[in-house]
């Protein structure tokens, strides 16, 4: 592996890959301003807009993105503009933390950050991510929310690892206690999302008692289910309380399970599914650079003899 990585630094990849990844990146941004006040979809869109609206209610609903959004952007106007600007600042700004995180955790463990420089990995990131402005809506819905708030959660999620075990314990779990926020917050926004990553992070930590001890592990949880708790705590006193909230996630199983909403109990657990074999897959192509590393690093094809 460090040959392979030696190889692409003397080629001196970066001198081609991040000037053609921020030229596309800036084409990318000029193309979505120019457009950022023209154009209208009547269906999503306006059902996002709708909610964004004072007095306006919305029949049956299993995310509350708008109440969130109305609470943290009360001093502005939400109109179609500005909820487009806000998801321009809201994408960037977390791929920026994401990628900065990222660079740390590899700069802290395997320092290739030689090949993947923050920068190139914040314009491929964001490239990446803008391309939802080609098939979604322009709005600030909950699919961009769900991706801003995965990218926190991720980066704080990497900073946590790019501490080793000789690093104040404080520090870590103050990660942890941010990374416990976002999915507490993305409970309210997409909560099938939000108790598979909880699910996932939880069976993360408990294996990592591998390589540290049971009760710090297990200290760990402790403080990533404490800062969903606080985000619970957050949103029912000053968002909206339990008993509206109940009798809305109500409202929406039973239109849900209508046969003809096409969002049926059936139909959101195939998505579970697919979103498992999709982390299934990003686990196996991961366990195979992991292979070709360890056999790389060992040289065990060396001198042998078959």
């Amino acid at each position: 592996m460090k040959r392979v990585l030696s190889y692409i630094e003397n080629i001196q990849i970066n001198r081609f890959l991040l000037p053609f990844s921020m030229l596309v990146l800036l084409f990318q941004i000029i193309s979505i301003f120019m457009v950022l006040n023209r154009g209208f979809d009547f269906a999503d869109e306006g059902y996002y807009i709708l909610g964004y609206q004072a007095n306006q209610e919305i029949f049956s609903a299993n995310t509350y993105f708008w109440l969130i959004i109305r609470k943290f952007f009360s001093f502005i106007q939400l109109n179609i503009s500005n909820l487009r600007i806000i998801n321009f600042i809201l994408i960037s700004t977390s791929s920026l933390f994401y990628s900065v995180s990222l660079s740390k955790l590899l700069k802290t463990h395997n320092n290739i950050t030689v090949v993947f420089k923050s920068k190139l990995i914040f314009s491929t990131l964001l490239i990446a991510t803008l391309n939802s402005y080609s098939y979604f809506p322009n709005s600030l819905s909950y699919y961009n929310l769900t991706v801003f708030l995965m990218q926190i959660y991720f980066g704080f999620l990497f900073l946590h690892n790019a501490h080793d075990s000789s690093s104040i314990k404080l520090i870590k779990y103050s990660y942890l206690l941010f990374a416990g926020i976002a999915l507490g917050v993305l409970f309210f926004i997409k909560i099938t999302t939000s108790l598979i990553l909880i699910a996932l992070t939880i069976c993360y930590l408990l294996l990592s008692k591998f390589r540290t001890a049971k009760a710090y592990s297990t200290s760990q949880i402790g403080c990533l289910l404490f800062g969903v708790i606080l985000s619970f705590l957050f949103y029912f006193i000053f968002i909206q309380d339990v008993s509206a909230y109940y009798n809305g996630m109500l409202k929406a199983v039973v239109f849900y399970s209508n046969a003809n909403s096409g969002h049926t109990l059936d139909v959101q657990f195939a998505y579970i599914i697919k979103f498992l074999a999709q982390i299934s897959g990003i686990f196996g192509v991961s366990l195979v650079f992991l292979m070709i590393r360890e056999i790389t690093s060992r040289n065990i094809f060396i001198n042998k003899r078959f």
